[in-house]
């Protein structure tokens, strides 16, 4: 679903240690804005993958100003379903991508915090995985909660 990055322009929402920005230098971005709210990640991320085309920035993307038209992709794996105003966000995003800009993305499924204790694996007696619960799958999450949906 990546579209071809060479002499593109990137932001990478959520960025981590960087192994995606960097994945987009060696498919020849011109430039990769890589944020991340993790202080660590990003003092990682620039140890690990610099390189003089990414700029990492230490920032929440709510906090985050962008330009219009400023990105030809975005991208951002298992970060958005951390935002509070996920409508916000997204608009925000909208009016950064340039025309024809692509803006792709996953969020954590629900299905993984649908168990209180976190061990979603039910076993046997052998230890043989017998099936996943999802017990709390519909339960409304709570603010400061990761338990439920």
């Amino acid at each position: 679903m990546l579209p071809e990055l060479k002499n593109k322009i990137v932001l990478d929402v959520g960025c981590g240690m960087g192994d995606f920005a960097k994945y987009c230098v060696k498919e020849q971005a011109r430039e990769v804005v890589a944020i991340g709210i993790s202080k660590k990640m990003i003092q990682v991320a620039k140890q690990r993958n610099s390189h003089e085309r990414i700029n990492y920035v230490n920032i929440a993307l709510e906090d985050l100003q962008l330009k219009q038209h400023e990105f030809d992709v975005v991208v951002s794996s298992l970060a958005l379903h951390y935002i509070r105003d996920y409508g916000v966000v997204i608009k925000k995003i909208n009016c950064s991508l340039k025309e024809m800009g692509v803006f792709l993305f996953s969020i954590e499924h629900p299905i993984v915090t649908a168990r209180r204790n976190m061990d979603n694996w039910i076993v046997d007696k052998e230890n043989n995985r017998s099936h996943y619960a999802v017990d709390h799958y519909f339960r409304k999450k709570a603010k400061g909660n990761n338990i439920g949906i």
